[in-house]
Parts: structure tokens; C-alpha cells; sequence
């Protein structure tokens, strides 16, 4: 009988163990869920969309929250980690979700008016009249121009995944490659097909802080042919 106790106690002590550790366990794995990622580059979806919301209404996102977590959604978000003195990473965790639903935009209106004077007029303001073309670079003969193709005159640039502050999509979630050019959509639409003298055929499908008006960025597969193209001014067409 007092074996048959002793042998109880032992094994209700081994029972009651693993439960102590696993309680134990169990407050860094909280830890680790609190700070999980919730949405970051490339993702879709009603979480994204609920976050475009909130930076809109904080100031850091112009347009509308479409769900498509972008080059304008990801540069949004980081101004705004930089703002709030995060780490400024670009993904929304945790910390940066809590920060932007408690974030109230300034309501000093002589800061704002001090801010706007400084702030350089986009060039979309100074739109250049297509009646007085722009200076075209190296001009060459483009053939078989159908006659409904609409053309446009832009500033050209070019432009890779590998620059400083761009990622491997474009604002529209594809794989930046050459063929998708970056546009100002209130210019260009998204989703507009052009052909560009000396590069071909294009789909608008990026937009850039840098890329307000009439400018047009092409991507590039390498940075030494985004170096070569450089800078020019051209006759794009947008096709019917």
C-alpha cells in the first residue's frame, strides 16, 4: 500500500510538469503572434485595402485604397514609420497598425500653408501644350504608325528594380521587367497600351512620387541600359 502511494505521487509529479513548462512556453509565443506581419509588398486583399484607408485618412496615401499593396502603398507606409519614429521598414506589424489607428494628422494651418510653399509644384500643373512640341532627342523615322494611335509628347526616363528605393513589383502587383513603364495615371491611365520610339510596345502598370505629369519612366532589365537610355524628350503613341 505505501509503495502504491509513493509511485502515485511520482507520476502525478510527472503529469504536472510538462504543463509548467508549457505554460512557460507559452508567453514568448504570444509575444511572437503580438508582432507578427500583417500586410506588407505584394499582398491583396481586404487587409491591405483597411490599411490604404487609414493612410489616407492620416495624410500619407493620396487616391483610393484599391487592395493592392503597391509601390505608392509601401513608400506611404514607410513615410508614415518615419513620421511616427518606428523602425522604417516598409511592412505593417503590430506596432505600426497601432500607431496609424491612434495618429491624428496636424491641424496647424500655418505649418501646412509653410509646407505647401516649399513643396515643388508637380508638373502636371505646368502641362506642356502639345501645339509647342518639346525638344525630341535623336529623332528617328518610327514606320507603320496607324493613323488612330493617339500621340503624346513625354519626358523619358528609364529605370530597374535594382535602384535605390524600387521593388521587384510594379504598383499594379506584376514583376517589374522590361515592357511596363511607370506613368503619371491622372496623364496616362493604368492599364494603357503605348508604343515608345526606340524601346516598343509598353503597358502603363507603375506609378512613381518622381513620375507627375508628363514623364514617363521605362523599365529596364539592367542598369547599365537605364544608364545608357538616360534622360530624353519624346513622341509616344497611346494605342486605341
Amino acid at each position: 500500500m505505501y509503495k502504491k502511494l509513493i509511485l502515485s505521487l511520482v507520476t502525478l509529479a510527472i503529469c504536472f510538469h510538462p504543463v509548467d513548462a508549457l505554460a512557460a512556453t507559452n508567453k514568448p509565443l504570444n509575444k511572437a503572434v503580438s508582432s507578427k506581419i500583417i500586410v506588407r509588398y505584394g499582398m491583396k486583399g481586404d487587409d491591405v485595402k483597411k490599411v490604404q484607408a487609414q493612410l489616407i485618412k492620416a495624410g500619407f496615401l493620396q487616391g483610393k485604397a484599391d487592395g493592392i499593396f503597391g509601390k505608392a502603398t509601401y513608400m506611404a507606409v514607410k513615410r508614415f514609420q518615419e513620421t511616427s519614429k518606428l523602425a522604417v521598414d516598409g511592412i505593417v506589424g503590430s506596432k505600426t497598425l497601432a500607431a496609424l489607428k491612434k495618429y491624428k494628422p496636424p491641424k496647424n494651418k500655418a505649418q501646412l500653408s509653410k509646407d505647401k510653399a516649399k513643396s515643388p509644384q508637380k508638373i502636371k500643373n505646368v502641362k506642356p501644350a502639345l501645339d509647342k512640341p518639346l525638344r525630341q532627342d535623336n529623332p528617328k523615322y518610327e514606320p507603320d504608325i496607324p493613323g488612330n494611335w493617339r500621340p503624346i509628347l513625354l519626358e523619358s526616363t528609364a529605370y530597374t528594380r535594382y535602384d535605390e528605393g524600387c521593388t521587384d513589383f510594379t504598383y499594379r502587383g506584376n514583376f517589374l521587367r522590361r515592357g511596363l513603364v511607370a506613368v503619371d495615371p491622372d496623364i496616362i491611365p493604368l492599364g494603357t497600351k503605348l508604343y515608345v520610339p526606340e524601346y516598343g510596345y509598353a503597358i502603363a502598370d507603375d506609378i512613381g512620387g518622381a513620375i507627375q505629369g508628363h514623364r514617363i519612366d521605362l523599365a529596364m532589365e539592367t542598369v547599365d541600359e537605364a544608364f545608357n537610355y538616360g534622360r530624353r524628350h519624346i513622341t509616344a503613341y497611346i494605342i486605341s
